[in-house]
């Protein structure tokens, strides 16, 4: 339904990956004007251009303010900024000093974006990481904490992540998680049917771009699934059904099972983020229906 008075939505999405943000905001028919993305991963890349022609910007380091002022005004700004160095999972990681500098870096956009949009249009935001992180100097720089949404509310796999943002109502769990507990989907729900395909576990563990999350390590490893009675790996249309993307999405030209697992473990789970980011109905134009 059209609600009108309403404008197109124009969205910059760092560190955009396969377009997860784009998939969203087309599931909750939001009109958006323009999608800029800022990605250097040719593969990530190649998928989000099939799928959906984004204004690809390059580097998230070459978006200087004066490029920032071309693209204004900005809407929404989102962000995913990679969690390799900042997960204490990762005894090797380099934190601040490695890749984690990218938080400082989507934070440094977004002030700039927002003294641009200044007087003119108000900017949403929503920036994601993961759940194991040390996010003490982040919260300081947001002046907030983080609120931790799980996928397992949403789907097969257990995968906690933090999130800052001022998307209204993301920061209201309690209500959520309640009304989520009843609906709740597990492992089964996404293995193909009519092959003879069994979950062993109710959930998996967080899904990464690390193969051994797709087991379950308790002394020896095991597997996820069965098929036939036989130990099998989830496949990949399985992992695609896990994350909510549209079937056969990363299957796209030469991309090894390998790596379209890799691209989709870096992925965000659209359907968490289409929970958060759907009150933004309520202030952008809907496609008509």
């Amino acid at each position: 339904m059209k609600r009108s008075g309403h404008r197109k939505m124009r969205v910059l999405s760092l560190f955009d990956g396969i377009g997860t943000g784009k998939v969203v905001l087309d599931e909750l028919g939001l009109d958006v004007d323009v999608y800029y993305a800022s990605e250097i991963n040719p593969d990530a890349m190649l998928v989000a251009n099939f799928h959906h022609h984004p204004v690809q910007l390059g580097d998230v380091w070459q978006l200087s303010k004066r490029k920032l002022e071309e693209l204004c005004p900005i809407d929404l700004v989102l962000a995913g900024p990679p969690c390799y160095d900042l997960s204490i999972a990762n005894i090797s990681g380099k934190g601040f000093n490695g890749t984690g500098i990218l938080v400082w870096r989507f934070i440094s956009v977004l002030k700039s974006i927002e003294t641009i949009c200044k007087g003119t249009n108000h900017v949403f935001w929503l920036m994601e990481n993961t759940g194991s992180m040390l996010n003490k100097y982040i919260s300081q720089e947001f002046g907030m904490e983080p609120v931790v949404w799980d996928t397992k509310y949403f789907s097969g796999q257990r995968r906690t992540r933090n999130f800052w943002g001022n998307i209204p109502g993301m920061y209201n769990t309690a209500k959520f998680h309640k009304q989520l507990e009843k609906e709740r989907k597990n492992l089964d729900s996404a293995l193909i049917s009519n092959c003879n395909r069994n979950a062993l576990v109710s959930h998996t563990p967080g899904i990464t771009l690390c193969s051994n999350s797709l087991t379950v390590t308790s002394g020896v490893k095991n597997t996820l699934v069965s098929m036939n009675r036989e130990p099998d790996h989830i496949w990949v249309q399985e992992l695609e059904r896990l994350f909510g993307l549209p079937a056969h999405y990363t299957d796209v030209g030469q991309l090894t099972h390998e790596g379209r697992r890799r691209l989709i473990g870096k992925a965000w789970s659209v359907p968490v983020i289409k929970h958060l980011l759907a009150p933004l109905k309520n202030y952008f134009k809907v496609k008509d229906t």
